[in-house]
C-alpha cells in the first residue's frame, strides 16, 4: 500500500513545527490550523514540460517509433479571393457562402476536397503511456531546458501556506466570501476570539463589544470628543 506523504512521522514532524507559532495566512487566527499546498512549483513544471512532451511526440511519430494518426477534413478555396475553410466530414453541403467576399458557391459543381495529414495530437491515455514509457528521456530534456524538478511534498518549507480550517474549506471548495467576511478581509480585521461574531482591529484583544464597561466609556467620550474637534473646524 503506497504511503501518502502526509502519513509519514516526518510530514507530521515538520507540520508540528510549522504550526506551533503559526497563523492563518487569511484570516490570522491561530486555531485548527492546516497546512496548504500552493502548488506553484508543480504548476510551473506541468507548464514547462508540456511544449517538451509534444516536441518528443512529433520526433517519434515523425521516425515511426510510435503509431502515426492521421487526420482527415473536406477543404474548400474561394475561386475569387482565395480564402479557404474546413468543413466537417459528417453532414451534407449544397452551397457554401465564402466567409470573406460572401460569394455562393455550389458544391455539387465544385466538391471540397478530402485533405489526409499527419496528426500530433494523443488522447489522454495515449498520451499518459508515451509520457511513462519515455520518462527518462522527457526528464533529460527537462533537464537540460532548466525545468524546476518535482516538488517535494515532505518539505514543508516550500509551496505551502497554512489557513485555518475555515479558510481551507473555503479555499478548496470554492466558496464565496459573503458581504461582512469581505469586507473584514479587505479591510485586514480579525474576527473577535471571545465572541466569534463581531470583527476587532489586529491591535485590539477584543471587538468592541466585548470590552469592559469603563474601557467602553472612555471609547464613547473619546469619540465624542473627536467629533467635537471635527465640527469646529
Amino acid at each position: 500500500m503506497v504511503t501518502k506523504p502526509w502519513q509519514t512521522l516526518e510530514w507530521k514532524k515538520q507540520r508540528a513545527v510549522l504550526i506551533k507559532d503559526g497563523k492563518c495566512a487569511w484570516y490570522g487566527g491561530k486555531a485548527h490550523l492546516h497546512v496548504h499546498h500552493t502548488y506553484r512549483t508543480r504548476e510551473t513544471r506541468k507548464r514547462l514540460l508540456k511544449p517538451i512532451t509534444r516536441q518528443l511526440i512529433v520526433e517519434k511519430m515523425q521516425a515511426g517509433d510510435i503509431p502515426r494518426i492521421y487526420k482527415e477534413y473536406l477543404s474548400i478555396t474561394c475561386p475569387h479571393c482565395g480564402a479557404s475553410v474546413h468543413l466537417p466530414k459528417r453532414g451534407k453541403y449544397a452551397t457554401w457562402t465564402c466567409f470573406r467576399c460572401q460569394n455562393a458557391l455550389d458544391l455539387t459543381q465544385t466538391p471540397p476536397t478530402l485533405t489526409r495529414e499527419l496528426s500530433f495530437y494523443l488522447w489522454r491515455d495515449a498520451y499518459q503511456a508515451f509520457v511513462e514509457k519515455y520518462a527518462p528521456e522527457i526528464a533529460a530534456r527537462a533537464a537540460a531546458a532548466g525545468v524546476p524538478p518535482e516538488p517535494d511534498y515532505l518539505d514543508l518549507g516550500k509551496d505551502t501556506i497554512l489557513l485555518c480550517r475555515r479558510c481551507h474549506t473555503a479555499f478548496n471548495h470554492g466558496l464565496v466570501l459573503c458581504r461582512r467576511c469581505h469586507t473584514a478581509f479587505n479591510h485586514g480585521l480579525m474576527l473577535c476570539p471571545r465572541c466569534r461574531q463581531h470583527y476587532k482591529v489586529p491591535h485590539r484583544p477584543t471587538c468592541f463589544h466585548c470590552l469592559p464597561e469603563n474601557v467602553k466609556r472612555k471609547v464613547r467620550a473619546l469619540k465624542s470628543l473627536n467629533d467635537a474637534l471635527e465640527g469646529l473646524e
